[in-house]
């Protein structure tokens, strides 16, 4: 059990630094991420600190907050989605994901 980091850095908000997990399946993916929060609030309170995890907790500062990076890739093909490709098909393809995807932020993004 653990949570492979493909990068770990500061930011640039007092105190806050950014670490991220090495992209995997969702359900796995959701599984880490309640894994290090957990593992990190535990170690916070053995030095007597409170991590945060809102999403602006300092207004006006960029790089502040809890946030999520991700994407899509194909199954049986390994294609990144988020990649418009070379030809007509695959830049077909890629505007309908984008198009289903703003579609579903505008329906389900509060």
């Amino acid at each position: 059990q653990g949570v492979n980091l493909l990068v770990y850095h500061n930011e640039v908000a007092p105190g806050q630094h950014e670490f991220s997990p090495i992209f995997t399946r969702s359900a796995k993916s959701a599984d880490q991420n309640i894994l290090a929060m957990e593992v990190l609030y535990e170690k916070s309170l053995e030095y007597g600190l409170i991590p945060l995890y809102h999403e602006k907790p300092f207004a006006g500062i960029n790089g502040s907050g809890k946030h999520s990076n991700w994407g899509l890739q194909c199954a049986s093909t390994g294609r990144n989605l988020f990649i418009p490709g070379d030809n007509a098909k695959d830049q077909k393809c890629f505007i309908a994901i984008i198009a289903c995807l703003l579609r579903a932020v505008h329906l389900h993004g509060d």
